[in-house]
């Protein structure tokens, strides 16, 4: 069985249009996704960053909606920062998701930080922590 597998940084949703038609487009079995926000308990659509551009505060949860046929994993690494150097006070988590689609069994599933740890407090300088996840598939 052929999978078709994307990895993409989705640069926030800061273009989010266009990404949106992307992931639709593509139409693969399994989404790895870098630069994803989760922020559900902040009722915001999007937040500036330092360079004016709105990012997606809520952007894993978009992408739920866009790809109702995958089962969708977030991973985070910080609460409150939009890149190395912005940061923001509240429940705004930005880490790496994975989309699968349903149909496509998950058997083994890990993450591992393989740079420093989760920061739950906006402090410290650049670079943000990062993680890495990897998935084991049954074959169909």
């Amino acid at each position: 069985m052929a999978i078709r597998l994307v990895s993409l940084n989705t640069w926030g949703g800061r273009v989010f249009e266009p990404l949106k038609k992307y992931l639709l487009d593509v139409n693969a079995d399994v989404f790895c996704l870098q630069e994803v926000f989760s922020a559900p308990s902040t009722g915001l659509r999007s937040l500036a960053d330092i360079d004016k551009y709105d990012v997606r505060v809520n952007l894993f949860n978009d992408i739920e909606h866009i790809l109702p046929a995958h089962q969708g994993f977030f991973w985070p690494v910080a609460r409150g920062y939009l890149n190395d150097s912005t940061s923001t006070e509240g429940s705004l988590f930005y880490g790496i998701a994975t989309f699968v689609r349903k149909v496509i069994p998950i058997i083994e599933s890990r993450t591992e930080f393989v740079f420093g740890e989760f920061r739950h407090t906006v402090s410290g300088g650049p670079p943000l922590p990062r993680n890495a996840h990897c998935i084991r598939l049954h074959p169909c």
